[in-house]
């Protein structure tokens, strides 16, 4: 190779690495034989590095401990934590956080503020689990920045925040999940399957409902602005379960609600109606309450009914009962997958996570929050307009 071959040659090559330094990190530079080599560690078209997954988590109020299978017997790519953080001052340590951090032991980077983390820990992943006014906003400054969220419902507690959050989940490449586990749980699971088979012929009505024990709550769960309300908190569990065993949008909502003998949390309600009108006239609704006694064999009862043309299907006590033509008889229940590790194949794939019932949980928020709207106004909302 003449001079004048090597100069221009270094001059694309200085160029080019220049141009992707830009997008991604600095590059470590190799001096061999009187030419120059550079070694290059960007971001594939995953976002991951050495098919490594970096993982940082914010909070632990929720249900991040749904990450801990991937983590142990990871079947999509193995995972990194890289850092952690508080998800509000005073929050204690909850989740996998205390999994990892308390009861592993696990050496995880700790910083004051999730800005602070994801500028310092790079991560291709954030794991979204504070106060859930916050879960709208962060979720929107990581998928601004290109990174993943997999984050507590309701994803959102305003119809401000939720359309914000929705524009920046369609703007760029990263993704957005929800932890919705009702899905992943084996009756519910099961059951989407038999009526995807015509087990229970063309829906007809839907009857959801969860009960929980109150038991100690933090102190956030007693102020409106910061926990959100009982309908997108507990109540979204059985709306997107409607949603999503039908396949269907809704048309019209109406609710109730109130916080009597809330046993002094504030806002907190205590009892929610959901009302709902589907696509090809289902009828549907969803009780929620606290007042599950503290001495109840579990923490909580969710049962659902679902009615079709040929058959009904009811799960209650973590069986599923098929009625039909051929009697009544409880049914085999399918393994679904990991919840976590299904956003993450979702990631890995390139398969869309929106839509309805989709894995962003974008449509069940709204839905959640019209319901709110409703109880709050005690007016009927019609969802199908324009």
């Amino acid at each position: 190779m003449n001079e004048r071959s090597a100069f221009w040659q270094g001059v694309f090559l200085c160029k080019t690495c220049f141009f992707i330094d830009q997008i991604y990190r600095d590059f470590p530079i190799m001096l061999t034989g009187g030419q120059v080599s550079f070694i290059l560690l960007v971001k594939n078209t995953n976002g991951r590095k050495d098919d490594i997954m970096r993982v940082c988590m914010i909070g632990g109020s929720g249900h991040s401990h749904t990450i801990l299978g991937q983590l142990d017997h990871p079947d999509i790519f193995p995972l990194e934590i890289c850092g952690c953080c508080r998800g509000f001052e005073g929050e204690a340590l909850g989740g996998a956080m205390k999994t990892l951090l308390q009861d592993r032991g696990m050496d995880i980077p700790q910083f004051s503020s999730y800005g602070e983390m994801l500028d310092r820990a790079d991560p291709e992943l954030v794991v979204v689990d504070g106060l859930f006014a916050h879960h709208g906003p962060m979720s929107v400054e990581a998928l601004n920045r290109g990174i993943h969220v997999y984050a507590e419902k309701p994803v959102a507690t305003t119809l401000e925040g939720l359309s914000l959050l929705r524009r920046a989940a369609e703007r760029g490449n990263a993704r957005l999940g929800a932890m919705l586990t009702t899905r992943y749980e084996a009756p519910f699971y099961t059951a989407r399957k038999l009526i995807r088979e015509g087990a229970i012929g063309r829906i007809r009505l839907v009857q959801a409902q969860k009960s929980y024990r109150l038991g100690q709550r933090p102190a956030f769960f007693g102020d409106r602005q910061q926990f959100g309300g009982l309908i997108p908190w507990v109540s979204i569990y059985m709306i997107d379960m409607i949603l999503w065993l039908t396949g269907k949008k809704c048309k019209r909502v109406y609710a109730s609600h109130n916080a009597d003998d809330n046993r002094g949390n504030g806002d907190l309600e205590m009892v929610a109606l959901c009302s709902m009108e589907l696509e090809d006239h289902i009828l549907a609704t969803v009780t929620t309450d606290y007042y599950r006694p503290d001495d109840a064999p579990t923490h909580g009862d969710d049962r659902i009914r679902i009615v079709g043309t040929e058959g009904i299907l009811e799960i209650m006590k973590d069986t599923l009962t098929l009625i039909d033509g051929e009697g009544c008889r409880e049914m085999p229940l399918d393994t679904p997958p990991d919840l976590f590790g299904d956003f993450l194949r979702h990631i890995r794939d390139e398969l869309p996570t929106g839509g309805v019932g989709g894995l962003d949980g974008l449509y069940s928020s709204y839905v959640s929050l019209m319901l709110r709207q409703s109880a709050d106004e005690g007016r009927l909302f019609d969802l199908s307009a324009p």
